[in-house]
This record gives C-alpha cells, sequence and structure tokens, in this order.
C-alpha cells in the first residue's frame, strides 16, 4: 500500500513539475556598440557570460539580449551580464544590431538628414533618430505623439500637402522660411500606413511604423527600426548611446 501511494505522489510530483513555467535561459550575448583602448569591434557579438577584463582607461559600450546597455570603464574584470538580469530577452536584438553594426555602410544621398560627412570615411549621421526627412522616399519610424518633419532647405516659405496613399483626402501645413523642421501631431499618421508628400512640387512617399509603447529600452527600439526598415534611423539611435 505505502508503495503504490509513494508511486502516485511521485507520478503527481513529476506532473506538477511538468506543469511549471520554463525558466527563461539567458544565452548571454552582447553586441559592442562602442569600443575603446580593448580589442572588440563595432557590431562584435560577444559571450557576456564570460569574464571580460579591461584596462585602465578602456571602454566598452554593449547592449544585452534584454535590448538594455551597459558602459564599462577599466580597470574591470567581471561578466557584463551578470548586471543584466531580471528582464525578458530576445536574442534577435543582439542578431539583428550586430549585423547592422557590422555593415554600416552610410550614403549622404540615401540619409537626407546628416550631422556630418567627413572626406575620409565618407559617413553620414542622422542628427536624430526619430525626425522624418522628407528628402527621399522609403520607410520612416516615428513614436506616439509629436511626429517632426525635416528638410534641407529652409529658405522659402512652403506648402506642405500629405495625402494617404490614393486617398483624395489631404491636409495641408504651412512651412515657414528659416525652419527646418516642422512638428505634426502624430494622429496624421496611421501605423503601416503609406503616405505622400509634396513640398512645393518636391514629392516623396513613405511608410510609417509608430513604436509600440513595450520597446522602452534603446535595444529593442533599435531593433525594431531594423525590422520596419528604418535602419538609417536604428544607426542614429545606436549612434545617440553612451
Amino acid at each position: 500500500m505505502r508503495h503504490m501511494l509513494y508511486l502516485a505522489l511521485s507520478a503527481l510530483l513529476v506532473v506538477g513539475m511538468a506543469a511549471l513555467p520554463a525558466k527563461a535561459q539567458t544565452n548571454g550575448q552582447m553586441v559592442v556598440i562602442k569600443a575603446s583602448g580593448v580589442a572588440l569591434q563595432e557590431g562584435q557579438v560577444i559571450d557576456g557570460s564570460q569574464v571580460l577584463k579591461l584596462d585602465a582607461g578602456a571602454s566598452v559600450t554593449l547592449i544585452g539580449s534584454n535590448g538594455s546597455t551597459v558602459t564599462l570603464t577599466g580597470p574591470y574584470q567581471q561578466a557584463p551580464v551578470s548586471g543584466m538580469a531580471g528582464k525578458a530577452e530576445d536574442p534577435t536584438i543582439v542578431k539583428a544590431l550586430g549585423k547592422l553594426l557590422s555593415s554600416r555602410k552610410f550614403s549622404t544621398a540615401s540619409l537626407g538628414v546628416v550631422r556630418s560627412a567627413t572626406a575620409q570615411t565618407g559617413i553620414a549621421h542622422l542628427d536624430d533618430p526619430w525626425i522624418v526627412s522628407v528628402e527621399s522616399s522609403g520607410a520612416r519610424c516615428i513614436r506616439p505623439g509629436i511626429v517632426v518633419l525635416w528638410r534641407e532647405d529652409s529658405s522659402t516659405d512652403s506648402t506642405v500637402t500629405i495625402s494617404r496613399g490614393s486617398a483624395s483626402l489631404t491636409a495641408q501645413a504651412d512651412w515657414a522660411a528659416g525652419d527646418n523642421v516642422l512638428p505634426l501631431a502624430s494622429e496624421r499618421f496611421r501605423d503601416g500606413g503609406t503616405y505622400k508628400l509634396d513640398v512645393d512640387g518636391n514629392k516623396v512617399a513613405f511608410t510609417v511604423y509608430v513604436l509600440p509603447e513595450e520597446y522602452r529600452e534603446p535595444g529593442q527600439q533599435a531593433a525594431w527600426m531594423i525590422q520596419s526598415g528604418c535602419k538609417n534611423q536604428a544607426l542614429a539611435l545606436v549612434d545617440a548611446i553612451g
């Protein structure tokens, strides 16, 4: 009888353990965003569960698979992932950022909004990752609230006409001379919607993607930008980290 009771309890215990949710496993991967004084390169993926040694004066900025960032300065000799526990992880974040940063190639013509472009590198940077350039067509990632349009030439007063897809309904806004930016209420733009903008005869079209509220970590936002096709904005966001 006792033997049968023991078997029954053992079976219940096994079933109960199977019913428990599996504990989230971390793969420990982290992607290098910036590095100085250490043999690491931008876009390199490292095992954050292994001890990382930084000499005095060295520094590295990393993004983990939970999307959060950490900047370490030497002297340092610990496993960097140890300080990033307690948040849900998504290994695709590290993979996406690593691939983007490793193949970083800027083109001034395709960026539209630039902070600088050096003759030595030919690298140009978006000045603000959330600015919507009207200089070219493509995907645009925005945050809920205010959308800020940007133009290169602000020498004249302009009229902006916005239409959604092939819809006949349009909206207009005045763009005063001297202003490179034009804030608009984001309610004008729907997530996944395609819009046509006409600025004094200069026409562009882009698809808008609105940042989901749950993406609060920089790494999450940058990975979402990449997935949405806003790669230049993702690069600008990563460059602003640290």
